[in-house]
């Protein structure tokens, strides 16, 4: 829980430190343009798990009709 808390302190002293530097059109701007290299595996995981749900439901359904 404190790490967590640490982490939340420091993400938002590094956004004003970036808004500061920047201004807020900028920052907006470049985070507009940002491509994050870790959205096709959020997408992939994302997707699997819905998969593994789907079948598992899926599972239970054919057995409560069975």
């Amino acid at each position: 829980k404190v790490n967590g808390e640490h982490s939340l302190i420091m993400l938002v002293y590094n956004i004003k430190r970036s808004i500061n530097i920047m201004g807020i059109p900028d920052l907006i701007a470049k985070l507009k343009k940002w491509n994050s290299p870790y959205k096709a595996k959020v997408l992939f995981c994302l997707k699997t798990e819905y998969l593994k749900l789907t079948n598992a439901l899926d599972y239970y359904l054919m057995k409560l009709v069975a």
